[in-house]
């Protein structure tokens, strides 16, 4: 058995609870270990001064005040998300923050609408969207032959592709 069983054992011999051919194994190893007599005087010492400690006991009162600050620290919680409007002065960290999220929402909002309104619709561009929808029609419709009276292209004419 090795020095680190041994010192399982001691710990259960201060306290008095090996059996016979426990204590007979171990009083074989402490005469030839050091180690574990070192640590069997230590615990033993150790021992010897929790016997020299004094108890001390609370108050009388001791466990009606530990439950009135438990109750009252139940009492006092923390300020949360949910319940950041259940206080009659607010939070103004939470109030701030809040705050500082929909400002942010908002101006990033009026960005996206002011980069949209940028572009302007001419009166070019409705006439091009007429034209492609009606290109659009004619392609479902009719087959490529009638794009000829468009002038995108003529019919056998490889070198001029469109527009």
């Amino acid at each position: 058995m090795s020095c680190e069983n041994f010192k399982n054992l001691i710990l259960d011999y201060t306290i008095d609870v090996l059996d016979v051919s426990q204590m007979n194994e171990l009083k074989v190893h402490l005469d030839v270990c050091n180690e574990c007599n070192e640590f069997l005087s230590f615990a033993d010492l150790e021992w010897k001064l929790l016997d020299k400690w004094e108890g001390i006991e609370p108050k009388d009162d001791y466990i009606t005040k530990f439950w009135e600050s438990s109750s009252h620290r139940e009492e006092v919680r923390r300020p949360s998300l949910f319940n950041l409007f259940n206080y009659k002065v607010p939070n103004w960290s939470y109030v701030s923050v809040v705050s500082l999220f929909v400002i942010i929402f908002v101006a990033a909002i009026l960005y996206v609408m002011t980069e949209n309104s940028v572009v302007k619709y001419t009166e070019k561009d409705r006439e091009d969207e007429k034209l492609l929808f009606e290109v659009d029609r004619t392609i479902s419709f009719d087959s490529a032959d009638m794009l000829e009276i468009y002038g995108l292209w003529k019919v056998g004419d490889d070198n001029n592709k469109g527009g």
